[in-house]
């Protein structure tokens, strides 16, 4: 049977599969896109929001100290494997700096 459209049956087998399979990603994609535009996506995290002044004060204190409470909490734990890194280095060189034997020499 011929094909109506020129120059398809001159394409090899894995062209026109390739063709088909381009063809049906792109049918998904728009599928997809149609089906999710319809769907609620899941609501970014909103943070709380002050009635007054004087509550905005305190909401935005207690925020800044937790960030306060949380950089001090990692400056801790970096100093701590610095130290660790620091201590093992100065053992490593103390191991290296020892005198070693003499290799005999080939014969």
């Amino acid at each position: 049977m011929r094909s109506t459209i020129s120059g398809y049956t001159a394409l090899p087998k894995a062209h026109k599969f390739s063709a088909a399979a381009v063809a049906a990603t792109g049918i998904a994609a728009v599928a997809l896109a149609a089906v999710g535009a319809g769907t609620a996506s899941a609501a970014p995290a909103v943070k709380p929001v002050a009635q007054n002044a004087q509550s905005f004060g305190e909401t935005q204190q207690d925020e800044l100290s937790k960030q306060t409470d949380a950089a001090a909490a990692q400056a801790k734990t970096a100093a701590v494997t610095a130290k660790a890194g620091a201590e093992r280095t100065a053992k490593e060189s103390a191991s290296r700096s020892t005198e070693r034997a003499a290799l005999k020499p080939a014969k």
